[in-house]
Order: structure tokens, then C-alpha cells, then sequence
């Protein structure tokens, strides 16, 4: 004889029955996160490598955005009639300007509110001023636009190697951060390579270009990613707990007033009123007390600005060598490439970014797990610096 149907729920009462489940199963959750679908070192490899690549997609939207309007310089300088060169470098360059300065304001959000809120918040912002740049009726407005689009921008390359050592175990961290890092390594060189064919369309393309792409970047974020950061998903877990809601079923569920709503109030449940202003002042003074306390950091935040500085040199100079008018600096020396073959001349920066990531995805974990094995230990950080790995060899 067939079992009975279950009996139906009211629609009322099917919300309530989903919040209170919600709630048991966030309790369970808290209580045993180590083992629990919840935490984010045990998801399925799948949604591990879903997250990674769509922030890498992130960081190389972000940095592709630094150098796509190196192209059309000459252009933006023409329409605004604006005849000295050094105000133009400085669309590039307080773009860049941008990229440097975010962290330091996205940094401290994400590690009170999440990572999620940082991504969600910048990269709807970003479209924003991508439009404006867009827009922009003078010089002086695109700069500025420029500025805050960088600002915006920088959660891709400031929170992405962050957001893949929240998902991934150390042991296995080497080839998710080396594909990561293809993302914000290809993007400056890609992106001058991208706009010379939309060059085409006129200057103005090359920014709308940049907003579908920031658009469509913003979609994915909203609807293939989750919080990963552990302490901010315990907050959200102890939250559910007592404000209970269902899990969101698609896209627009997660846009939905009734879900912001309840997002603001577990937001606000995450910093006392009363230590508001110490919590605060400790966490957006942590970033530059770091740089400038910390050799390890100081040293190799240093390297890494000369060597973007030289990338960026690059990327700018190039045009000056290999193009011809308008591109070429009257009275130097030019091989006078037409603008169609011009982006070719990116092409060794390009090859060299995909072979030290393929190099690095290939052999960091072997050598980490190597090192891990000879020393008895569960691994250490210095494990993946290459001058100590070869000296042990």
C-alpha cells in the first residue's frame, strides 16, 4: 500500500517552517564548523574553483581597466583639445593611482563585514564610474573618474589571494593562487591589447567596453559566489540563529528588500555601537601600520610597486616605439606599426605572465608538500619562497 502524501503547508506557514529549518541547521552548523558544508575548506571542489576563477575574472577586469585606455590617449587629448602629453598619462596613471589606494579602505571592510560585502559594494560602484567615464564632457572630469573607478576596482587584486586562502588548505593553495594571479598579471597587458581593435569605435567605446565587462563581472559575483571568510560567515551562522531565514533560491531572491534587509541586520550585529569607533580605528590603521612596521611586508610591497611601475612604463612606452601617427612622439624613432598590428607588440609581456603562472600552478604545492615531508611539519610559509626551496635542494 502507498505511503500517504505528505500533507501541504500553507504558503504562511512553508516561510515559517523554512526559517525555523534555517535556523536548526545554522545551530548545527556553529556547532561542528570544521566538519560543516558551511565552512568554506569543505566545499566541493567545483564551488572551490567556480569562486577562484570568478575572482580572477574580478582582478583582471579590474587591472585590464588600468591600461585599455592607453590606445585612445591621443583621442580623449584631441576631443578635449588638450596638447600637453603629461595630462594625458594621467588617465593611466591615477587609475593606477586608484588600484593602490583601495585596499586600504577594502582591506578593513572585508575583514569586519566579509568578503562578499567588499566585492558586492566596490563592483557595484565600479560600473557606476565606468559609466561616468564614459560620459565624461572634459578632461578633468575623466581623470577624477578615472581615480575612482581604480579606487573601486582594487578589491580584485587587493582580496583575491585572500578569498583563495579562505577556500583552500596551505598544503593546496599553490596552483588556485597561481591561476588567481593570471587574472591581475594578464589584465594590464591584455587590456592595451583589447583597445586598439575598439579603438575603432572611438574612445569613448573603450569605457563602455569596460562597463559591460564590469557589468557582467558584477552578475557573476552576485550569483556564483559566497562569503568565505570564516569569522564573518561564525557571525552570520550565530545571526541566523536568532533572526531566522530560508537560504536564497536564485539570482534576484538575493536582490530581494526582504533579504538586504535582513544582510543589513546581520551587518549591523557585527560591531558593538558601544566599541564602534575602537573596532574602527584599529582595523583601517592595521593596512599602513603593516607597510610601514613590518620589513617582510614593507620589502616586498616595494618590489611589487617597481616592478608594476616598470610594466606600466611599458605599457605606455610601447605606442611611442612601434606606432605609427598618431601614436608615435613626433621627432623619436618609430617602426610605425599600423594601430591593427600595434597590440602585437604586447605579446612577449603576455607569454611571459601565462608561463611563470603555469610554471608556478605546476610546481609550488610539490615543492611545498616536498618541503612539508622533509621537516615532519604540517608547512610553513617560507616553503613557497623560491631561493629557500632551490638552497634545500
Amino acid at each position: 500500500m502507498p505511503e500517504p502524501a505528505p500533507p501541504l503547508v500553507p504558503l504562511k506557514q512553508s516561510s515559517t517552517v523554512l526559517s525555523t529549518r534555517s535556523a536548526r541547521e545554522a545551530a548545527r552548523a556553529l556547532e561542528s564548523f570544521e566538519s560543516s558544508p558551511e565552512n568554506p575548506r569543505n566545499w566541493s571542489p567545483a564551488r572551490k574553483w567556480r569562486t577562484t576563477l570568478t575572482v580572477a575574472l574580478t582582478g583582471f577586469i579590474s587591472t585590464c581597466g588600468s591600461s585599455i585606455a592607453v590606445p585612445g590617449v591621443h583621442a580623449v587629448m584631441a576631443e578635449f583639445g588638450e596638447h600637453n602629453t603629461k595630462i594625458g598619462v594621467l588617465v593611466t596613471s591615477f587609475y593606477v593611482l586608484g588600484l593602490g589606494s583601495g585596499p586600504f579602505i577594502f582591506a578593513p571592510i572585508s575583514e569586519l563585514y566579509g568578503r562578499q560585502v567588499a566585492y558586492h559594494t566596490s563592483q557595484t560602484f565600479f560600473v557606476l564610474f565606468c559609466i561616468g567615464t564614459a560620459l565624461a564632457p572634459t578632461m578633468a572630469g575623466l581623470i577624477a573618474m578615472r581615480f575612482v573607478c581604480g579606487v573601486f576596482g582594487s578589491v580584485g587584486p587587493a582580496l583575491g589571494v585572500a578569498t583563495c586562502a579562505d577556500i583552500f588548505a596551505p598544503k593546496d593553495r599553490g596552483r588556485p593562487v597561481s591561476i588567481y594571479a593570471l587574472g591581475p598579471m594578464s589584465g594590464p597587458v591584455l587590456g592595451s591589447m583589447l583597445g586598439y581593435w575598439i579603438l575603432f569605435g572611438g574612445w569613448r567605446w573603450l569605457f563602455w567596453a569596460m562597463t559591460f565587462m564590469a557589468l557582467a563581472n558584477w552578475a557573476l559575483l552576485i550569483s556564483l559566489t559566497d562569503e568565505t571568510f570564516a569569522p564573518v560567515i561564525h557571525k552570520k551562522l550565530q545571526y541566523r540563529i536568532k533572526h531566522p531565514l530560508s537560504d536564497a533560491t536564485g539570482f534576484w531572491d538575493r536582490l530581494s528588500p526582504r533579504r538586504i534587509a535582513h544582510n543589513l541586520g546581520w551587518m549591523r550585529a557585527m560591531v558593538s555601537s558601544e566599541h564602534a569607533r575602537e573596532v574602527f580605528a584599529r582595523a583601517f590603521s592595521r593596512p599602513p601600520r603593516l607597510l610601514f612596521t613590518n620589513p617582510v611586508a614593507f620589502i616586498f610591497s616595494a618590489y611589487y610597486a617597481y616592478i608594476y611601475g616598470i610594466i606600466y612604463l611599458f605599457l605606455v612606452t610601447v605606442p611611442l616605439l612601434f606606432g605609427a601617427p598618431p601614436f608615435k612622439y613626433p621627432g623619436l624613432f618609430s617602426y610605425e606599426w599600423p594601430q591593427s598590428t600595434l597590440s602585437l607588440s604586447y605579446l612577449g609581456l603576455a607569454v611571459g605572465f601565462l608561463t611563470s603562472a603555469t610554471v608556478a600552478a605546476t610546481t609550488q604545492d610539490r615543492i611545498y608538500r616536498r618541503l612539508s615531508a622533509k621537516y615532519k611539519d604540517d608547512g610553513q610559509p617560507e616553503y613557497r619562497v623560491g631561493w629557500q626551496c632551490s638552497r634545500d635542494r
